[in-house]
């Protein structure tokens, strides 16, 4: 069930993309942090087409 809700939720099965989840904190180290706010994410809808319905609702 709960890989079935994972794709059901996902933003890629559903034809959207996010972009910048995450970025380099110290580009000599290389680490790479999720972003929590500190910067702008972008949500792109109808990207590519989906794989899911996005109509589907979720129990």
């Amino acid at each position: 069930m709960s890989t079935i809700k994972s794709v059901l939720t996902n933003e890629k099965y559903k034809g959207d993309c996010l972009l910048q989840k995450g970025y380099t904190s110290d580009f000599l180290t290389k680490k790479r942090k999720t972003k929590n706010g500190e910067l702008p994410q972008y949500y792109i809808e109808d990207d590519h087409e989906s794989i899911s319905d996005s109509e589907i609702k979720i129990r």
